[in-house]
């Protein structure tokens, strides 16, 4: 039994899900009237959705919502699934937070999400109009088992959160702000003195002359008067499509999905579809019917289609250490101890420090061991677990200069695994590597970094059957 803030009784099943069958079979089973399913991308909620629509057991409407819908197709669901007496949406992120869609009896999580927060406001969806929250956690792999077991240890408070990193502000919000001035500028444009005076003060000059002549080399600036800052030609199409509003969300998706026959526009897109070909959206199979540079026009496609389609898979994302040090608690290890399990050809070293952290211990531990001229370069299997193609008895001395460095060269592709902005990518190059290595917090006593120093390696903890879980 879980209580959020307000006093509500959030009741969590945690049960394993082998396929779309087990999740049609589960619903069957539960009396709820009003459904709210979660998933993790926008592919994983179009093919549980069309599998419903042919495998459900009860009569029940149907919708599906994530961020790359039409807003006006959003807003109808959302009205619809309101009004409905049965019914199931299912989600990404879109529906966590701030939209009305009336009583959810029931929340179902098709996986666990990537944070405590996103888990939170997930079940917090159900039961706002009762003192009872039911939900249902649907593990696809002992490795989600676990990481359900840890969030809802977190939310229930039976096991503690690490410390969190101290507060970094991120620069990327200031290229959105400035956008943003920019398309509300009388003039059409800015200066330098502009961006100073939205920037924190702690922001120095220094870095914000290069933010400015790289945007520019980008495109997404020009050169107006002297000293003056215009619009290029990336910016005015982010302008027109509203896309400048926000530093939370994705790339710009850059295809345009219409409705064949209306010309309605339906969605954005990362992929130019071809003519003939099928593709699920709404929740059905739709065929497209034309394709004219970057937009495409689909129809109502063949339902026997269906089935080929559904390719379903776990949703790559990272896993933060505060999630993955409670996955350690978990299974009642005990704190300040990492795990080994020594084989023949090598060492797996249970670390529990998350996707960042871990690839920051692969790279330390090969900088430490050059010799062995490891090919191709070490990365984590997992957010806990690290292979080693040699034997470790005892990890190496903590060397703050070596993180730093190690830190600074994997800044640009762990960046993309990080909140840092929806605008990071668009960063001077040393003013993105800067921003990673400073939420990554390093410094001495703060944050992760505090209670990763102090693990130690222990060898043979555990048995085959929890290192299976894993590996």
């Amino acid at each position: 039994m879980v209580k959020d803030g307000r006093g509500r009784d959030l009741q969590a099943s945690l049960t394993s899900m082998h396929g779309l069958a087990d999740l049609a079979a589960v619903l069957a089973t539960r009396p709820a009237h009003k459904s709210l399913l979660f998933c993790n991308t926008r592919n994983e909620a179009e093919q549980v959705a069309t599998y419903l629509r042919q495998h459900l057991a009860y009569e029940a409407d149907i919708f599906t919502h994530y961020s790359n819908l039409d807003s006006q197709v959003r807003q109808e669901v959302e009205s619809r699934f309101a009004g409905a007496t049965v019914a199931l949406c299912v989600s990404s992120s879109t529906l966590e937070l701030g939209i009305d869609i009336g009583s959810i009896d029931e929340v179902v999580l098709i996986g666990p999400p990537p944070t405590l927060t996103a888990f939170l406001q997930r079940i917090g969806r159900g039961g706002r109009r009762t003192r009872r929250t039911q939900v249902l956690c649907l593990a696809r792999s002992p490795l989600e088992h676990l990481r359900f077991m840890a969030l809802l240890g977190l939310a229930q408070g039976t096991i503690a959160s690490i410390d969190a990193a101290a507060y970094h502000f991120r620069p990327a919000i200031l290229i959105q702000q400035l956008f943003s001035l920019l398309k509300q500028s009388p003039t059409g444009s800015l200066r330098l003195a502009d961006l100073r005076r939205i920037a924190p003060p702690d922001v120095p000059d220094a870095d914000l002359s290069p933010i400015l002549r790289t945007l520019a080399a980008e495109g997404y600036l020009q050169s107006g008067r002297p000293g003056e800052w215009r619009p290029g030609p990336k910016l005015n199409p982010l302008i027109d499509d509203h896309e400048i509003y926000s530093n939370i969300g994705e790339e710009r998706l850059k295809t345009t999905v219409l409705d064949a026959y209306s010309g309605r526009k339906l969605a954005q897109t990362e992929t130019l579809r071809q003519k003939g070909e099928t593709l699920l959206m709404g929740g059905q199979p739709v065929q497209v019917s034309w394709q004219d540079k970057y937009q495409f026009a689909v129809e109502k496609g063949q339902r026997e289609a269906v089935e080929e389609l559904l390719r379903f898979r776990t949703a790559p994302f990272t896993v933060p250490a505060e999630i993955a040090q409670a996955m350690a608690a978990a299974l009642h290890l005990p704190a300040g101890l990492i795990p080994i399990l020594p084989e023949e050809d090598g060492t797996w070293l249970f670390h529990f420090w998350g996707d960042i952290y871990g690839e920051l211990l692969a790279a330390i531990l090969q900088a430490h061991y050059p010799a062995e001229g490891w090919q191709p370069r070490l990365r984590p299997w997992n957010e806990v677990v690290l292979h080693l193609p040699f034997h470790l008895e005892t990890l190496p001395p903590w060397d703050a200069r070596l993180a730093h460095r190690e830190l600074g060269l994997l800044a640009k592709r762990i960046g993309a695994k990080m909140d840092c902005g929806r605008f990071h990518s668009l960063l001077p190059p040393d003013l993105a590597v800067g921003t990673v290595v400073a939420l990554c917090d390093l410094s001495a006593g703060k944050g992760v970094s505090g209670k990763l120093r102090t693990l130690v390696a222990v060898k043979n903890f555990w048995n085959a059957i929890l290192v299976q879980c894993f590996i």
